[in-house]
Order: structure tokens, then C-alpha cells, then sequence
């Protein structure tokens, strides 16, 4: 299937199924539970603001390709859902894991879940929101106030992004729920101790480097010099942690979001080399594995990888049209040579990195272990996630010329 095509089948696979009467993606959705009359479940959403902010992203680079009113429109809807994230609890700056109409009847186990504050009635929101998501939103909202014409949403992400880094700041670069206590996943300082914690000091300072963006407020540049003074950007060189095949695919995700973000703002000619020493270092792991979202990152930031360039294109044209969730177990083919240490979890590793058509699919792809060789075990089909994976890469593929729109 030609890749313009898959991705009109997949924009009205989202439009149509995956966004909620409140305005809320939904990622990941029971078509049981639908086929059988009972709507759209908001309990299995966790981790709205990252794949809301990817998505935002998505609609942002396809207007910027395409002038398209239908995205712009889109990126509207995106950038109201996440100030819903950040208003209906009434703290500034932090974030709900997702938010639903209190009659869902769905979500039986609500020792999660809150009632939204008085102007929003009939609202719940769920708690303890992690890193994740914050990386997200930030990618999102920065590509967005740079490719959009919209007045109203540049006002808003500089209104929402400035209460981002603020909270951070306040709480000393941790994640601190609504009732005062740290989230299980709240950590987002440069260093434990002596250790430095890569991924946490890029999505730092991608924070404080988009607010400064996008707001010009003076506290924010004195903010981030501060961290440079503390040797917060020599921390991120530290982005990719791997032994003995094991390693979080999720954190180079997180990495790579804060990458474009720190890359395409960073003027200091002295801070932007330790951004491309920790990009370049994470790419040598990664570069072979033909992570088109990962790849078009990189190189729209100045890097050069023109094999790693054929073979984003090649995983797109791979990538399955259906993002239904079915079991893969390549355990028993002859044909896949196996690595010598197993990977996260203890799962089989292939020695080589899997084509995208040959792995399960999930809420994000490109985030998922190319080397796996069994995952979604279990799973029939009935699972149907949102097609932003794809969206993201395509349109970010187009926007920065790396995709013709005639393939």
C-alpha cells in the first residue's frame, strides 16, 4: 500500500474510533466491548499525555506539509485535551494520566480515580502521572507552537508549558501527585547521587528549553543556565543504559522525543555538542534497527545515516495496515538466528533487529524491542490501538522531505 494512502486509511481510522465525546484520544480500545454496544472504555487509558502530545505533533507536521485545515483542526482538539489534563485537578503544571465522564461505568476500580474540580462536572481524572507523559506533552507542544499559524493554540501551549516548568522547578525536578506525595515514576533530576540519569536530565531541560521558547520569560533562561552550571547536559550523554542485550526501549524513546526538542532550539555551540555526543552515542545502538520515528529524529537534527534513511522508509512501507492487536511467537522458525542473551523480562532475543511487519503491535511501535521473538501472547485481535506511530513518522517523514508525497 502506497504510504499516503495508509495514512489517510489510519487519520480516519483515529478520527472516527479513537477520540472520545470529551476530546480525549483514546490509544487503546476493547472492539468487544464496542461491537457490543457498550462504547468506548476510558479504564485501560494510563498514559494519554505522551501519545496526546505525539499525536499533536503528528497534526502539526501534516498541516505544515499540507496546509490541511482538517489538521489544524486536530491540533486544536489535541492541544485542549491536554490543558484538560493540566485543569481538572486545578494544579498548574501537573498532569492527569487521563481523564473520563464519571458514568463510565468501565472503570470499576477507582482508588486511582478523582472527581474533577467544580467547573468541570461529570469529570474523574487518574492519578499518578510519570515521566512519560511529561516527555510527550513537551515534544508535542513545542513542535506545535513552532508549525502552527493558530494564535489561540500558541497562547495556549505557552500557557501550559510555562505551568509545566514551573511545577518542575518548584518541586525540584520531581513528579509530586496532588497529594503532595512523589508519583511511583516521579524522578526527573540529572543525577542519583554521583550517578547521572540521562534520559531524566534531557527531559529537564527540554522543559525549561521549550518554556524559554515559547514564553521568552527571563527565569527560565536563567533557569536553564543554571542546570548547564551543574553539568546537567554533560549528564545526558549517560540517555543509553545496555547490558548484556538488555535495555528499556521506552527510554530511548523518551530520549529521542527530548532530542528534537533540545536540538532543534540549542544555539550554545559549547551545550549542543554534549546533545549530539549523547545522540550520536544513543544512535550507535539504535541506528541498525530501522525505527523510522527514531530516524527521522536524528537526522532532522544534523545527524547523517543515509542506510539507516532507506530502511525508515522500507519499515513504513512494512508497517501493517491494522493496528489490532495479535500474538507473535517466532520461537520455533529455523530461519531467525538467536542471540546469546536473552533480553528485558528474559524474553529470546533475535541477534538481528526483527522488520516491524513481523512484531505484535502496541500503543507505540517504535518504542517496542525490534528483537523480541514472542510478545502479546494472548491476543486475538479484539485489542485496537491508535494509529499515532505511524501518523508521527509519516508526516514528520514529509515535513522534513525525507518522504515524497507521491510514495
Amino acid at each position: 500500500m502506497p504510504l499516503a494512502r495508509k495514512a489517510r486509511l489510519f487519520q480516519e481510522q483515529l478520527d472516527q474510533g479513537h477520540i472520545s465525546p470529551l476530546g480525549v484520544l483514546i490509544y487503546k480500545k476493547d472492539l468487544t466491548e464496542q461491537q457490543a454496544g457498550r462504547g468506548l472504555s476510558h479504564e485501560a487509558q494510563g498514559d494519554t499525555g505522551i501519545w496526546e502530545g505525539i499525536l499533536l505533533a503528528a497534526e502539526s507536521f501534516r498541516y505544515a506539509a499540507t496546509r490541511s485545515t482538517d489538521a489544524l483542526e486536530n491540533a486544536r482538539r489535541g492541544v485542549k485535551s491536554l490543558h484538560m489534563l493540566q485543569a481538572v485537578h486545578g494544579t498548574p503544571g501537573l498532569l492527569a494520566r487521563h481523564i473520563a465522564p464519571e458514568s463510565d461505568s468501565h472503570i470499576r476500580d477507582r482508588s486511582h480515580w478523582h472527581p474533577a474540580v467544580s467547573s468541570m462536572p461529570g469529570i474523574i481524572w487518574r492519578d499518578d502521572v510519570s515521566k512519560d507523559q511529561y516527555a510527550g506533552v513537551i515534544f508535542g507542544y513545542g513542535v506545535a507552537y513552532d508549525l502552527l499559524p493558530d494564535e489561540e493554540i500558541r497562547t495556549q501551549v505557552r500557557t501550559d508549558m510555562t505551568a509545566i516548568a514551573d511545577f518542575l522547578i518548584r518541586n525540584g525536578y520531581r513528579l509530586i501527585d496532588h497529594d503532595g506525595k512523589p508519583t511511583r515514576y516521579s524522578g526527573l533530576n540529572a543525577r542519583i547521587g554521583p550517578i547521572p540519569i540521562g534520559v531524566q536530565a534531557l527531559i529537564s531541560l527540554a522543559a525549561i528549553r521549550v518554556a524559554h521558547h515559547v514564553s521568552g520569560e527571563p527565569r527560565f533562561d536563567a533557569e536553564y543556565r543554571r542546570l548547564a552550571r551543574r553539568r546537567w547536559p554533560q549528564a545526558t550523554r549517560s540517555a543509553k543504559f545496555q547490558l548484556f542485550g538488555r535495555t528499556n526501549p521506552n527510554n530511548d524513546n523518551m530520549a529521542f522525543l527530548s532530542y528534537h526538542s533540545l536540538l532543534q532550539l540549542e544555539t550554545n555551540a559549547a551545550i549542543r555538542r554534549h546533545y549530539e555526543s549523547s545522540a550520536a552515542r544513543t544512535w550507535r545502538h539504535v541506528g541498525p534497527e530501522g525505527n523510522a520515528f527514531w530516524t527521522f529524529i536524528f537526522l532532522a537534527c544534523g545527524g547523517r545515516d543515509e542506510l539507516a534513511l532507506e530502511e525508515a522508509r522500507l519499515q513504513l512501507r512494512l508497517f501493517p495496515a491494522t493496528k489490532r492487536r495479535y500474538e507473535v511467537d517466532h520461537r520455533g522458525r529455523q530461519d531467525i538466528e538467536r542471540a546469546f542473551f536473552k533480553g528485558r523480562g528474559g524474553v529470546p532475543r533475535a541477534r538481528y533487529p526483527l522488520p516491524i511487519n513481523l512484531r505484535a503491535r502496541s500503543s507505540f511501535d517504535w518504542k517496542d524491542s525490534p528483537y523480541a521473538l514472542y510478545s502479546a501472547m494472548g491476543s486475538d485481535g479484539h485489542v485496537e490501538y491508535a494509529p499515532v506511530d505511524y501518523l508521527v513518522a509519516y508526516w514528520m517523514g514529509r515535513y522534513y522531505g525525507f518522504i515524497g508525497a507521491e510514495i
